[in-house]
Parts: structure tokens; sequence; C-alpha cells
């Protein structure tokens, strides 16, 4: 299966569903890819990078998860923020010999190193990400730590993380930081961890030490590329799990391939013949992105046409015989039921939740009816966004409609609509997997 090239979007350190007027996903097809890539790669998410973060967001609520109840009486920083803003502090202040923060994969780096470096003062509230609780590493990394019962809901360590935090101890030489033991180097590095958790959470800001030996042996022992090895075979294990065969088999798959865009791997998964339950699940994947990427091609291409008019706005009539439009109406209903039976074969409740969205592709259209029918779904999408809904992209003028100045489309930039290839308009998380596989396997 022969796969085009797609450049993602680089995502700010805010959160798109909420900030700005809803930039990503004008006509909802988000929802339907991430429940497919849960059903695929459940607990990974595509902001994941570095799997050594979980054991980090580990080692913290190993030593600081008594300290919850008291941020909750006191409305202050919660402790696994507190334990962030320490971590990342200890990798920018550290970074020219450790070169932590310089890692790939490092949530906050670029606003850490403004305040840190640039600005010299501490992480705070103010200063730190958007959405801590969302962007920070534990909470990007809170859905596959819930997985593995790393962490609880609330952050709190969870069943297994004891078991993650000792062998993490082990191969940094810190034995006695799981169980306190008097005496030992890892009981001292979790005393002192914790009052900096503490102290932090008192101060409203980062209020770690600043004392060379103590960020030196964060940035030694949370290195984001340095695992050790029997936290690396701990990690490999549960993510090779048989409790998850699906993502078992990928887990091991993506060292065998060559990587690429998330479009280029489905199709070298695909070529390796894999096992029925894979091969469903990725089939099903790519009959969806076939329907979504066409649907999403039309509705560029109206924003093509209206840039290229200027203030003047495109009718209905006016851009009947647009070969695009053409072609996006002759295929979609096709698409659509392909896409509609592929989902259904897998998970029901998605398939009627597809039928619910986009129903009205289902059958033939005019260009004319299309149009239409395309631009008032993109308003209920748009009036459906967090937290109050969010201004349509095209504003209505008389018959017709223009495209508003920030969402026109630049054909140079953004490379002129192509029905005809297949680009996956979402990430699927394999990204994640292979760098996690790379990661474990170094």
């Amino acid at each position: 299966m022969a796969l085009s090239l797609l450049s993602l979007p680089e995502l700010s350190e805010a959160d798109p569903q909420l900030a700005g007027e809803g930039t990503l996903d004008p006509v909802g097809l988000a929802p339907i890819a991430d429940r497919l890539a849960e059903l695929l790669v459940p607990g990974v998410r595509s902001r994941m990078q570095r799997i050594r973060f979980l054991t980090a967001a580990a080692v913290g609520a190993q030593c600081s998860s008594d300290l919850i109840d008291s941020s909750m009486a006191e409305g202050g920083p919660t402790p696994s923020i507190a334990f962030e803003w320490i971590v990342l502090e200890a990798f920018a202040r550290r970074d020219q010999e450790f070169k932590c923060l310089s890692e790939f994969g490092v949530a906050g780096s670029a606003k850490v190193r403004q305040v840190v470096l640039k600005a010299k003062g501490r992480l705070d509230p103010s200063n730190y990400l958007k959405a801590p609780n969302v962007f920070g590493f534990t909470g990007v990394y809170l859905p596959l730590a819930r997985d593995f019962g790393v962490l609880k809901d609330d952050r709190r360590a969870g069943r297994a993380a004891p078991e993650l935090v000792r062998a993490w101890e082990q191969d940094q030489g810190l034995e006695g930081f799981t169980d306190l033991v008097a005496g030992t180097p890892g009981r001292q590095f979790a005393e002192q961890l914790r009052k900096a958790v503490s102290d932090s959470m008192a101060a409203g800001q980062c209020a770690a030490p600043l004392r060379n030996s103590f960020l030196d042996q964060i940035c030694e022992t949370m290195h984001p590329g340095k695992i050790g090895d029997r936290e690396g075979r701990l990690l490999r294990d549960w993510l090779e799990s048989p409790d998850q065969a699906v993502r078992s088999e990928l887990a091991q798959s993506v060292l065998e391939i060559d990587g690429g865009t998330e479009q280029e791997v489905f199709a070298q998964l695909l070529a390796r013949g894999p096992s029925p339950d894979v091969e469903r699940r990725l089939q099903v994947i790519v009959d969806f992105e076939r329907f979504a990427r066409t649907l999403l091609s039309g509705f560029d291409q109206l924003r093509a046409l209206s840039t290229a008019e200027g203030s003047k706005p495109i009718t209905t009539s006016g851009i009947a015989n647009d070969p695009v439009l053409k072609d996006v109406v002759k295929m979609l209903p096709g698409l659509y039921s392909v896409s509609y039976r592929s989902i259904s074969d897998l998970d029901p409740l998605l398939a009627e939740k597809l039928t619910s969205r986009f129903q009205g592709f289902a059958d033939p259209l005019s260009v004319e009816i299309f149009v239409s029918q395309v631009l008032s779904h993109h308003d209920d999408v748009q009036g459906r966004k967090p937290p109050g809904g969010k201004r349509p992209w095209f504003e209505r003028q008389g018959n017709g409609w223009v495209i508003r100045r920030d969402y026109r489309f630049d054909v140079v930039r953004e490379k002129s609509v192509d029905v005809n290839e297949l680009r996956f308009i979402h990430p699927y998380r394999m990204s994640a997997m292979s760098r996690f596989m790379d990661d474990l396997q170094s």
C-alpha cells in the first residue's frame, strides 16, 4: 500500500481545546479517531514521547502522596505539580552538564528555559504551563500510569508504583528509597525530595534547594534518555503484557519496521502479516482516514476557494463546477459506507457515533447541497467545543460565505487539496510507541 507523507502540526504548550477559537478539528472527526487509537494502543497518547517520565511520576508519587490531602485542604499547588517544578528546574539549571532539558520530548522545556535560564526565576503557577494538570509530564503520562497501575486517578502512588520505583532505585544505587530504610542513600534522597515538594507547596513556587549536589542527583537519576536495566525490563514487560494483546504485538512489531509517518508505519505493519485482530484494527483506521481525509479535503477546498476570492463571498452556484468538490461528493458516500461497516465490526457503539455525526454525508449529494451541509456541520462542531462554543471559520454574507482571515487556506504552506491521496490527518500514537521501544532497547 503506497501512502503519502503527512506533516502533523506542532502543538503549543497551551491546550488547543482551551485556547483560541478551536483551531483544530473543524469538522469534528477527532473523537472517532481518538477512540480508534485507544482500541489500538490503550493508555498511550500522542503527546507521550519518553516513557521514562512515567518512572519520574512514580518516584514523585512514592515520596509525596501523603501530601495530597494537605494540598486539597489548602488549595495550593498539588504535590505532582510541585515535583514537576523541581525536576524541570534541575534539568534546566544543570543542562550544560547533563543535557536533560535538551532531550527530545521534555514537556514544557521551552517555557522552563525562558523562566529559569533567561529570566533567572523560579517556576510557579503564573509562569508554568497552562493547564499543568494536563500538560505537565504527570498529566501527559497519567493515562498509561493508570493503565499500568502506577498512579491512581488522584495521582497518588498506585499498586504497581513500588515495583517500578524499586527497579529504578536498584539501578540508581538508591536502595531504601521506596521503603524508607533507615541509614540508606535511598531514604536520604526520598526525604530530600519530599521536603522540596512540601516547601514548594507552601511557598507557591519551586523552593527546591539550589545545591548542585541535589540538582545533580535529580538529573543523574531521572535523565529522560537513560533508563536503567531493571527499570527498562519492567516497563517493556508491561508494554508487552499479554493482558493487552494488540498493544503487545504492536510494541514488538514497531522495532522491526523502518518508521516514517503514521500512514507509512501502518502500511509496513499491514504488509508484515499481523494477527487478525491487529490487522482488523489497523484496517479500520485506514478506512476511517480515507473518509476523514476526503471530508476534510472538501472543507479545505472551500477555504482555498474563499481565500482566493478575498472579501468576495463564495456561493453554492459559483463553485458548483469546482473539480475538487465534484470529486469529493462523488467519493464520500462510498468511503462513508466502507468506514461504517468496518467500524461496526469492531465497535458497534462507535459506529452509532459515526452515524449520529456524519450520516448527512452517507448519501450522494450535489456540490451545492454538500457545501451548505458541510458548513452547517462545521458551525455545529464549533458550537459544541468547550467551554462555551467557538466561532465558525466562515462568516455568512448574503447568500454566500467568507473565510475569516485567521483561517484562510495557504496553498503553498498547506499543500493543494488532493482527494486521491491518503494522508492521515489524525495521530494514532504509533510514533509514541516507536519512541518508547527505541528508548527501552537502547
